[in-house]
């Protein structure tokens, strides 16, 4: 029945497939921003990055930052056109160099971007970005603060008043990411039930094509090393899909929700920042009433597309302590001034934080969200500088819709049953043969 010449290369190629899902699912990583060096002062520009301009500034790297997770952030402006040359962007500390080299012309109007510079750790550092081979008509430029209370910049040499934003991130890998959240034993399961499936498809016959014939040849040298009789391997398959059932049912699903207002109230007088474009962040605090606590947790806000279709995904993250809810949308089903409220997983009593990030969008493609003006707390936090205004947010207590009458059986039971009937069968139908 069984190839033994196709054994070993069949098995690797199933180890091979394996690990290509494995990969997909743990490959990539994001930046988690940890603030910015200048937090307050006017912005401005520090003039074109033309060839031969040079700005020299001491960066303080903070604590919590640093390693080889380290990425650093500077905000380039455009002039609102495609311009020539590149930028130079260097950071010295000690015997660590770090240099980077982009063109002018990638970049978009007001995009930050983040740079790796590994092996810098928190402490002083020196900054020199310098302009090459650009034109001082058509180069681009970066954003800069007034402000006296840092270190000093020197633009081509000289003292200047103005000194570079800075932004601080680390990047998170994916693979940590989820090792996190699933667990080892939750990868192991993953993978048992990715065989379990081909097991299912190929053996039981649902799928009867040629070009299945090479899969099943994996398999046939898989069961032939494990062993020869298809009953040891008929019901861990079983109990494997029987599992996925469970797994499948527990999944929350698209329920209608009642959304029970807690009577949050803003003024008419409400203004937006600039496009959630990649890399911006909005940070703000808010209140867990003991209403809210314990129940599904239902957040709305405001938006303006700038009367245009953007395209651009939106991250939003709860977060309190150490758990962590997000909700990830793309920004073409927004409609312009409308509140849209997105569902959360029920948080404890208390102090939350709501993060909201782009994650690729440029300024052209993204939506802004609306603010409050005013000194009240608690004030919101835009890409790590605290702002004189607070998120037009509301709070609900989100309630599934439940039909009078409808099975309140939890589905996780449902599957569990489903897992015991379908190993039984498998057995009474390999004991008739």
């Amino acid at each position: 029945m069984f190839d033994t010449k196709k054994l070993i290369p069949a098995s690797l190629l199933a180890f091979a497939l394996l690990l290509v899902c494995l990969g997909l699912l743990l490959i990539g990583s994001k930046l988690d921003i940890l603030g910015k060096q200048v937090k307050e002062g006017v912005g401005v520009v520090a003039g074109p990055l033309s060839d031969g301009v040079t700005i020299e500034q001491v960066v303080d790297i903070p604590e919590g930052a640093g390693g080889d997770a380290l990425h650093l952030g500077f905000q380039f402006a455009t002039y609102s056109r495609k311009n020539l040359g590149q930028i130079r962007i260097q950071m010295v500390q000690g015997d660590v160099v770090g240099e980077h080299t982009l063109h002018s012309r990638e970049l978009g109007d007001n995009e930050i971007v983040y740079f790796s510079f590994p092996g810098l750790r928190p402490g002083k550092a020196n900054l020199t970005i310098e302009g090459q081979l650009g034109p001082r008509h058509n180069s681009a430029t970066l954003w800069c603060r007034y402000s006296s209370e840092l270190p000093p910049m020197f633009l081509n040499g000289e003292l200047s008043d103005r000194r570079v934003d800075v932004w601080f991130a680390n990047k998170t890998i994916n693979r940590e990411e989820v090792l996190s959240r699933v667990g080892v034993g939750g990868l192991i399961f993953l993978s048992l039930v990715f065989f379990a499936i081909l097991v299912i498809v190929i053996y039981r016959g649902l799928v009867e094509r040629e070009s299945f014939s090479l899969l099943k040849s994996v398999l046939d040298s898989l069961i032939a090393a494990i062993n020869a009789r298809r009953l040891l391997i008929s019901v861990p398959a079983s109990l494997l899909v029987g599992g996925l059932m469970v797994l499948f049912f527990s999944l929350p699903s698209d329920v209608p929700m009642n959304f029970l207002p807690l009577n949050d109230e803003y003024s008419e007088n409400r203004v937006p920042i600039a496009p959630l474009s990649k890399g911006v962040v909005v940070e703000q605090a808010f209140e867990i009433t003991s209403e809210m606590a314990g129940s599904d947790l239902g957040l709305g806000l405001m938006f303006g597309t700038f009367l245009r279709e953007n395209k651009a995904k939106i991250e939003l993250e709860v977060s309190q302590s150490d758990k962590r809810d997000r909700v990830v949308f793309n920004s073409e089903s927004i409609e312009d001034g409308t509140e849209r409220i997105f569902v959360f997983s029920p948080f404890d009593l208390g102090e939350a934080t709501l993060t909201i990030s782009g994650v690729n969008g440029k300024g052209s493609n993204s939506p802004t969200i609306w603010f409050e003006p005013g000194e009240a707390e608690p004030q919101a936090i835009v890409n790590g500088e605290k702002v004189p205004q607070h998120l037009v947010l509301f709070r609900y207590i989100a309630v599934p819709e439940i039909s009078e009458g409808e099975n309140k059986l939890p589905t996780k039971w449902i599957g569990a049953v489903m897992v015991v009937v379908f190993a039984v069968l498998q057995l009474r139908c390999r004991a008739k043969k």
